[in-house]
């Protein structure tokens, strides 16, 4: 021995890897690792050099290492041996430790940690080779002999196994003694100092209150304390506080361990942080309320929408005329839902103005201030801004919302007269002048008007009232203050608005229908733009309107009467005509064919609809298109012609006369019919009146009228027998 102290001891390290015995190896004295790469090379080495201990990895060429443990146990009971894991597992643990295994190591842990293990291992184990061999020592005291030796070896392993598995574990674990009177900590793990923050000096001695504070949980520190008096195990959730003071919430097991005699000595508790569980389960209950709150708002609006629906659409059943339709409409909504203010307005065909038509509000003049009252005119370019609600439904076609709303001022209100009523707005101001107002000038000036704010109004939207291409007016909304409207609102908005717009044209259909005195205008078109002018120029023969159906899909499908032509040619020309979507030839006689055209959108008859008129006939010959309109004489007949005008160039008015309808009018009849019919059955019906399916001998089978219906024989029978049923109770009932 030299006199700087005892010699290092030797190693044995076996491994396929030199990694073992690399993490071995001091700065200084290298002879002192011996590497080997097998168990039977080790065990040749042992046989010949005398080392202090073994260091084996498990996974070792031929013989593992647990069998390099027994082989060399069973010649070296009491030499040191740890063995080094990749992937250790319980099993494998329990296996070396039944060898006599004295260190059991896993791979993961930092590189110290096997230095430390061979330490601890060579400090347990007195490694005299008398002492291992002859049972008394250097100094003839007597010592363990080998094979007492084997029997204490793998207890004491395993209990160092089991204090590693604690300081190790994941969880905080702790240990406290029962029998002081504080119950002060005696251990706690590596865990417990990773989630509190405190070192194991400053928490051992102390009572593990210690990480309690303000906010922790006075009943789960009850349950801890009544557990412990009644000796009993618990389990609580409690917020805890970390050295540096944030709360974490701790999840505490407590169970006392008891002595060979039942006396409780000692109380294990096991610690887990669950703050990020808490915090899931506080967003789920977040989360949960949220649902519960908006499913209420959800309930409460869908009863409000109920009752809306229901009521307008009840209301709109049994208006008779346009105007107690569209006024029945604003004040449903006003009573049904929190709106402030609901009007309609019908915008010029110019897109400069919109008059008033109905108003409803329940803080009446208040807001409304005479804007709204029918017959007002508020002009678009003055009376209401460019970006407002108003103004982009109008431009863009669909419903506009806006957050920041104002009532519009009024250019003028119309009366029977004609006359105009003065206003504020005329002079710059927004509300009505009297008798014995003098204000001055406003501040836009003589011609400027205004649109004025208000607080008393949150957000409004504006719907078009629309029937397929025909606008009859916009539906204009305001909310209290602080309110929006959301999307569930607008889709019951935009219902109610479609809602209207049918019965608006029902209705003024109806008008045009039942009138007692009509006016006549009739026509003559010579641009090809009119698919009548161009097949009759182009084709050299005559054309008859016979009639118009809706199709299933809702397009517009018109019969026409086309003589002295070829059926390829009429094809021909009508693929060529922008009115025309589609032909096909329903019958062909000697002197004359009849053809379904399918009409491009905006038909001409949905176009003269919006304006009040009905076509009641359209010839063509040579070029030249007749066309003989019928509306209420209340109409504007320059209205009508200024649409066919813009439509085709030139539309020359040839005649006008009023007429009276007869007590009994054939429409008036058709009416009837129509009411009992179904789409489908109507379509039959007309179909095979106007192929001449009910002469005889026919010119068409009824197999060729069911392929022009896309629909098979028998079913085509059977909606041409429901209709002929229904026309004959017709006749017969009436």
């Amino acid at each position: 021995m030299s006199e700087s102290g005892p010699p290092e001891p030797s190693v044995l390290a076996v491994g396929e890897r030199a990694a073992v015995a690399r993490t071995l190896r001091r700065e200084n004295g290298d002879e002192h690792v011996i590497a080997e790469p097998s168990a039977e090379a080790g065990l040749r080495r042992l046989s010949g050099d005398e080392v202090d201990a073994v260091v084996s990895e498990y996974r070792l060429p031929g013989i593992d290492g647990v069998g390099f443990l027994r082989a060399v146990r069973a010649e070296f009971p009491r030499l040191p041996f740890v063995l080094s894991v990749a992937d250790g597992s319980e099993e494998l643990a329990a296996e070396a430790i039944e060898a006599g295994v004295s260190e059991y190591v896993p791979r993961g842990e930092n590189r110290d940690a096997l230095t430390r293990r061979l330490d601890a291992a060579l400090d347990a184990t007195d490694t005299g080779e008398a002492s291992a061999t002859t049972g008394t020592g250097a100094d003839g005291d007597d010592v363990e002999s080998p094979e007492a030796h084997a029997t204490n070896e793998p207890i004491a392993a395993a209990l160092r196994l089991k204090e590693r598995a604690m300081d190790e574990a994941p969880v905080g674990i702790t240990i406290a003694d029962a029998s002081e009177p504080d119950t002060p900590l005696v251990y706690v793990n590596d865990a417990f100092e990773r989630i509190t923050g405190y070192t194991r000096e400053e928490a051992l001695g102390r009572n593990c209150r210690f990480l309690q504070g303000e906010r922790s949980d006075r009943e789960s520190i009850a349950e801890m304390r009544a557990a412990i008096d009644e000796q009993r195990p618990t389990s609580v959730e409690i917020l805890n506080y970390r050295k540096d003071g944030a709360p974490f919430w701790n999840e505490v097991d407590i169970a006392p361990i008891s002595n060979d005699e039942g006396t409780v000595t000692h109380y294990v508790g096991f610690q887990t942080d669950v703050t990020g569980r808490k915090r899931a389960e506080r967003d789920v209950e977040r989360h949960a309320d949220a649902l519960d709150a908006e499913r209420a708002n959800l309930g409460r609006l869908l009863d409000r929408i109920e009752g809306l629906v229901r009521e307008t659409m009840e209301a709109l059943v049994a208006a008779d005329t346009r105007e107690t339709a569209e006024q029945a409409v604003v004040e449903e909504i006003v009573a049904a839902a929190p709106y402030s203010l609901a009007w309609i307005g019908d915008p010029d065909p110019t897109g400069e103005t919109v008059v008033s038509r109905a108003w409803a509000g329940e803080r009446g003049d208040e807001l409304a201030d005479g804007r709204f009252e029918p017959g007002a005119e508020i002009d678009l370019g003055a009376d209401v801004p460019e970006s407002s609600a108003l103004a982009r439904a109008l431009a863009e076609g669909r419903r506009q919302v806006d957050t920041d709303p104002a009532l519009p001022a009024i250019a003028r209100t119309r009366s029977a007269a004609g006359s105009r009523r003065e206003t504020t707005a005329d002079r710059g101001g927004s509300t009505p002048l009297g008798d014995d107002d003098d204000h001055g000038g406003g501040n836009n000036g003589d011609g400027g008007r205004s649109h004025d704010p208000l607080d008393g109004i949150g957000t409004s939207a504006a719907i078009p009232i629309s029937y397929r291409e025909s606008l009859y007016g916009v539906l204009c909304v305001y909310t209290e203050p602080e309110r929006d409207i959301d999307e569930r609102e607008l889709a019951v908005l935009d219902a109610l608005c479609n809602a209207t717009a049918t019965a608006i044209n029902a209705l003024e259909s109806k008008r045009v229908l039942t009138a007692e005195n009509v006016v006549e205008l009739d026509f003559e078109i010579a641009d090809e733009a009119m698919f009548f002018a161009a097949i009759s120029s182009r084709g050299a023969c005559s054309l008859e309107h016979a009639g118009s159906i809706h199709a299933p899909d809702g397009s517009l499908c018109a019969f026409v009467t086309v003589t002295g032509a070829e059926p390829d040619r009429v094809r021909e020309i009508a693929r060529t005509c922008p009115e025309i979507d589609g032909s096909s030839l329903i019958t062909e006689r000697e002197d004359a064919c009849l053809f379904e055209f399918t009409l491009a959108d905006p038909t001409l008859p949905s176009v003269l609809a919006d304006h009040g008129a009905r076509i009641r006939e359209i010839t063509a010959e040579e070029g030249v298109c007749r066309l003989c309109i019928e509306l209420p004489p209340d109409r504007d007949a320059r209205s009508v012609a200024a649409v066919l005008e813009d439509r085709y160039g030139v539309a020359e008015l040839v005649a006008y006369h009023e007429r009276e309808r007869p007590a009994r009018t054939e429409s008036d009849f058709l009416a009837a019919v129509e009411d009992r019919f179904t789409d489908r059955q109507l379509t039959a019906l007309r179909t095979a009146h106007m192929s001449g399916f009910f002469e005889w001998p026919r010119p068409v089978a009824g197999e060729e009228l069911a392929a022009s219906m896309d629909i098979s024989r028998s079913t085509f029978h059977q909606h041409l027998r429901a209709a002929e049923r229904k026309l004959a109770e017709v006749f017969f009932e009436r």
